[in-house]
């Protein structure tokens, strides 16, 4: 079995590939450190250049939901049931990962920006309008998340699954690097949910295994 991950583990998008390695108890790859739009990139692996990119026993995939729905798919473990086990289950996933997508990711990778890359990539002053119009829209969504984590241990129900392990990354830049962790700590079941996921081994993994350009 040959894997080759191409992007910089700083990326979240990269985390969530190593993360579904991890969570599927593979830890037999090669990263090679690229940046997006690279012509190595776009020729062998992502046609639109976007990070990351793998390559798997010669199978060429791009964008980070569909290569995680591949790896624990591929590398499946009796007993594991990340992407549901019924229709319903399955439909529920789906429902959540779609979610994410389309409304958690956006908002919260917007504050992200202001907060945390602005400063530390790019050496600009946070623009503190564009945080204040950003904080009530993320605050909305995550009151949302709450109220169903009310009802359900997990996104998609009791078990825990690739909609849960999608929020990770983006979620993780919120709470530690743009200090956002009072949006968590103020809602009750949003807060423990967040306790439970981020706990798991295979994401620990990806942040204590980090190469020298992660973190």
């Amino acid at each position: 079995m040959v894997i080759t991950i191409y992007g910089r583990c700083l990326s979240p998008y990269v985390k969530l590939v190593l993360f579904g390695l991890y969570e599927r108890n593979v830890d037999e790859f090669e990263i090679v450190p690229i940046n997006p739009h690279d012509p190595e990139l776009v020729t062998n692996v992502s046609p639109f250049g976007k990070v990351p990119g793998v390559v798997i026993d010669g199978l060429a995939l791009s964008e980070s939901r569909a290569i995680l729905k591949y790896i624990v798919t591929k590398f499946e473990i009796e007993g594991s049931n990340l992407m549901g086990s019924t229709a319903e289950e399955k439909a529920k996933v789906d429902m959540w990962i779609d979610l994410e997508t389309m409304i958690l990711h956006p908002a919260v990778m917007a504050l992200n920006g202001h907060l945390y890359n602005r400063p530390n990539f790019y050496s600009k002053e946070t623009n503190q309008v564009a945080v204040a119009e950003n904080i009530p829209k993320v605050e909305k969504i995550l009151d949302v998340y709450d109220a169903h984590l009310a009802k359900n241990k997990y996104l998609a129900g009791d078990f825990f699954s690739i909609a849960d392990m999608i929020h990770i990354p983006p979620l993780y830049i919120l709470v530690n690097k743009s200090r956002c962790a009072s949006m968590f700590t103020s809602r009750e079941h949003l807060k423990a949910w967040w306790e439970d996921i981020s706990s798991r081994p295979s994401w620990k993994k990806v942040l204590e295994n980090n190469t020298e350009d992660c973190e």
